[in-house]
């Protein structure tokens, strides 16, 4: 069976957002939890997805949105650990201005490819900075 984790960006997701929709809707969404939302560490925020995958196991994709997209790509640059596929939705740009500068360890951006299994076995890499959300998914359940 398929787990999916939504992993939320800083400030968490409020009970209107999509990923929140997701979790109350479908069976298998699951929320990473984080230890602090408002004032997020990435290497700490890295140590919890990576905890999280390890109980969910290898059948796991990852949902990450803003801020979390970057924890993922630090996280899959560093993990030994298999996943099924990672979504990444809106990730941000951590030179820009709008940038949370309470966000600590954000930088450098990890360029590794990401190395997901598919469903045929194969395998896809594609660096994060190429990644892109296909046109057709929407924000709504």
């Amino acid at each position: 069976m398929i787990h999916i984790l939504t992993i939320p960006g800083i400030g968490n997701s409020g009970a209107a957002h999509w990923q929140t929709l997701w979790e109350a809707k479908y069976p298998g969404v699951t929320r990473v939890v984080q230890r602090d939302w408002d004032n997020p560490v990435c290497d700490e925020w890295a140590e919890v997805i990576e905890a999280a995958v390890r109980q969910s196991g290898a059948e796991t994709v990852l949902v990450a949105h803003s801020l979390a997209c970057l924890v993922v790509a630090r996280w899959a640059a560093s993990t030994a650990l298999p996943i099924r596929g990672v979504m990444l939705v809106a990730l941000p740009d951590p030179m820009g201005p709008n940038f949370p500068p309470e966000a600590q360890g954000f930088l450098p951006v990890s360029k590794k490819s990401l190395s997901v299994s598919q469903h045929r076995g194969a395998k896809q890499r594609r660096p994060v900075w190429q990644s892109r959300v296909h046109p057709n998914l929407r924000h709504g359940v």
